[in-house]
Protein backbone atom coordinates (compact mmCIF):
# COMPACT_ATOMS: atom_id res chain seq x y z
CA UNK A 1 0.00 0.00 0.00
CA UNK A 2 1.39 3.39 -0.97
CA UNK A 3 2.01 6.10 1.61
CA UNK A 4 -0.69 8.33 0.11
CA UNK A 5 -3.28 5.57 0.24
CA UNK A 6 -2.34 4.77 3.83
CA UNK A 7 -2.64 8.43 4.76
CA UNK A 8 -6.14 8.64 3.24
CA UNK A 9 -7.14 5.44 5.03
CA UNK A 10 -6.00 6.84 8.39
CA UNK A 11 -7.76 10.17 7.80
CA UNK A 12 -10.95 8.32 6.81
CA UNK A 13 -10.82 6.21 9.99
CA UNK A 14 -10.33 9.29 12.16
CA UNK A 15 -13.18 11.12 10.42
CA UNK A 16 -15.51 8.13 10.80
CA UNK A 17 -14.65 7.93 14.49
CA UNK A 18 -15.35 11.66 14.87
CA UNK A 19 -18.67 11.31 13.03
CA UNK A 20 -19.61 8.35 15.22
CA UNK A 21 -18.90 10.47 18.32
CA UNK A 22 -20.98 13.28 16.82
CA UNK A 23 -23.91 10.96 16.23
CA UNK A 24 -23.73 9.49 19.72
CA UNK A 25 -23.38 13.08 20.96
CA UNK A 26 -22.15 12.37 24.47
CA UNK A 27 -18.37 12.12 24.52
CA UNK A 28 -18.00 10.75 28.05
CA UNK A 29 -19.66 7.65 29.50
CA UNK A 30 -21.81 9.35 32.13
CA UNK A 31 -24.57 11.17 30.28
CA UNK A 32 -26.71 13.78 31.99
CA UNK A 33 -30.09 14.94 30.69
CA UNK A 34 -31.97 18.15 30.00
CA UNK A 35 -29.66 19.63 27.35
CA UNK A 36 -30.77 20.82 23.92
CA UNK A 37 -28.77 18.52 21.66
CA UNK A 38 -30.63 19.23 18.43
CA UNK A 39 -27.53 20.72 16.83
CA UNK A 40 -24.01 21.50 18.02
CA UNK A 41 -20.46 21.27 16.76
CA UNK A 42 -17.20 20.18 18.35
CA UNK A 43 -14.29 22.52 18.95
CA UNK A 44 -11.51 21.27 16.70
CA UNK A 45 -8.42 23.52 16.53
CA UNK A 46 -9.05 26.59 18.69
CA UNK A 47 -11.33 27.50 21.56
CA UNK A 48 -14.58 28.95 20.20
CA UNK A 49 -16.50 29.18 23.46
CA UNK A 50 -14.55 31.32 25.89
CA UNK A 51 -14.80 31.80 29.64
CA UNK A 52 -12.24 32.49 32.34
CA UNK A 53 -10.94 29.32 33.99
CA UNK A 54 -11.49 30.91 37.41
CA UNK A 55 -15.25 31.13 36.76
CA UNK A 56 -15.44 27.40 36.04
CA UNK A 57 -13.34 26.54 39.09
CA UNK A 58 -15.45 28.84 41.30
CA UNK A 59 -18.69 27.27 40.03
CA UNK A 60 -17.42 23.78 40.90
CA UNK A 61 -15.97 24.91 44.23
CA UNK A 62 -19.26 26.59 45.21
CA UNK A 63 -21.24 23.48 44.27
CA UNK A 64 -19.18 21.25 46.60
CA UNK A 65 -18.86 21.54 50.34
CA UNK A 66 -15.53 22.99 51.46
CA UNK A 67 -14.09 19.72 52.76
CA UNK A 68 -14.86 17.84 49.55
CA UNK A 69 -13.14 20.50 47.42
CA UNK A 70 -10.09 20.58 49.72
CA UNK A 71 -9.50 16.82 49.40
CA UNK A 72 -10.43 16.61 45.69
CA UNK A 73 -7.54 15.26 43.56
CA UNK A 74 -7.44 13.87 40.04
CA UNK A 75 -9.14 14.72 36.76
CA UNK A 76 -12.79 15.53 36.12
CA UNK A 77 -13.69 15.57 32.41
CA UNK A 78 -16.72 17.60 31.38
CA UNK A 79 -18.59 17.95 28.09
CA UNK A 80 -20.41 21.27 28.20
CA UNK A 81 -22.68 22.44 25.40
CA UNK A 82 -22.37 26.21 24.97
CA UNK A 83 -25.30 27.88 23.23
CA UNK A 84 -25.28 30.95 21.00
CA UNK A 85 -26.62 33.16 23.82
CA UNK A 86 -23.70 32.24 26.14
CA UNK A 87 -25.66 29.86 28.35
CA UNK A 88 -24.43 26.30 28.86
CA UNK A 89 -25.47 22.79 29.81
CA UNK A 90 -23.35 20.01 31.32
CA UNK A 91 -24.07 17.06 29.04
CA UNK A 92 -21.65 14.29 30.03
CA UNK A 93 -18.72 13.68 32.35
CA UNK A 94 -16.03 11.23 33.36
CA UNK A 95 -14.85 11.09 36.96
CA UNK A 96 -11.16 10.19 37.40
CA UNK A 97 -10.86 11.84 40.82
CA UNK A 98 -10.31 10.38 44.26
CA UNK A 99 -13.96 11.06 45.15
CA UNK A 100 -16.83 8.76 44.25
CA UNK A 101 -19.56 10.23 42.06
CA UNK A 102 -21.86 10.35 45.10
CA UNK A 103 -19.28 12.41 47.06
CA UNK A 104 -18.73 14.66 44.07
CA UNK A 105 -22.50 15.18 43.76
CA UNK A 106 -22.47 15.82 40.04
CA UNK A 107 -26.07 17.12 40.13
CA UNK A 108 -24.89 20.21 42.03
CA UNK A 109 -22.04 20.70 39.56
CA UNK A 110 -24.53 20.38 36.69
CA UNK A 111 -26.79 23.00 38.27
CA UNK A 112 -23.82 25.36 38.67
CA UNK A 113 -22.70 24.88 35.05
CA UNK A 114 -26.25 25.20 33.71
CA UNK A 115 -27.24 28.29 35.73
CA UNK A 116 -24.13 30.17 36.89
CA UNK A 117 -21.73 30.13 33.95
CA UNK A 118 -21.98 32.78 31.24
CA UNK A 119 -19.73 32.14 28.24
CA UNK A 120 -18.96 34.47 25.37
CA UNK A 121 -21.60 34.31 22.64
CA UNK A 122 -20.76 31.86 19.87
CA UNK A 123 -21.98 31.77 16.26
CA UNK A 124 -23.28 28.21 16.59
CA UNK A 125 -23.87 25.84 19.50
CA UNK A 126 -20.59 24.14 20.33
CA UNK A 127 -19.44 21.57 22.84
CA UNK A 128 -16.49 22.43 25.08
CA UNK A 129 -14.45 19.49 26.36
CA UNK A 130 -12.72 20.30 29.64
CA UNK A 131 -10.21 18.27 31.62
CA UNK A 132 -10.02 19.76 35.10
CA UNK A 133 -7.00 18.54 37.05
CA UNK A 134 -7.37 19.07 40.80
CA UNK A 135 -3.95 19.19 42.47
CA UNK A 136 -3.01 19.93 46.06
CA UNK A 137 -2.09 23.56 45.51
CA UNK A 138 -3.87 24.47 42.29
CA UNK A 139 -6.47 23.46 39.75
CA UNK A 140 -5.59 23.37 36.05
CA UNK A 141 -8.08 23.29 33.16
CA UNK A 142 -7.16 21.94 29.75
CA UNK A 143 -9.50 22.45 26.82
CA UNK A 144 -9.55 19.53 24.42
CA UNK A 145 -10.55 19.34 20.78
CA UNK A 146 -11.19 16.67 18.19
CA UNK A 147 -9.85 17.17 14.66
CA UNK A 148 -9.59 14.83 11.68
CA UNK A 149 -5.83 15.35 11.25
CA UNK A 150 -4.90 15.93 14.90
CA UNK A 151 -7.22 13.51 16.74
CA UNK A 152 -7.72 14.39 20.44
CA UNK A 153 -5.51 17.34 21.32
CA UNK A 154 -5.18 20.41 23.53
CA UNK A 155 -6.85 23.43 21.94
CA UNK A 156 -5.12 26.71 21.20
CA UNK A 157 -6.57 29.67 23.09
Amino acid sequence: MKTTQLRYLIITCVLLTTVQHGISQNIYDNKLGDCDTSRFGLESKVEQAKIEDSKIIDAIKNSLNGKAFQKLRGVLKLQIIVYTDGSSCLFSYENETNLKASELDIDYIKTAVDTDLVWNKVEENVTALLEINFKKRKTVIRRMGIHGDLGWHILKK
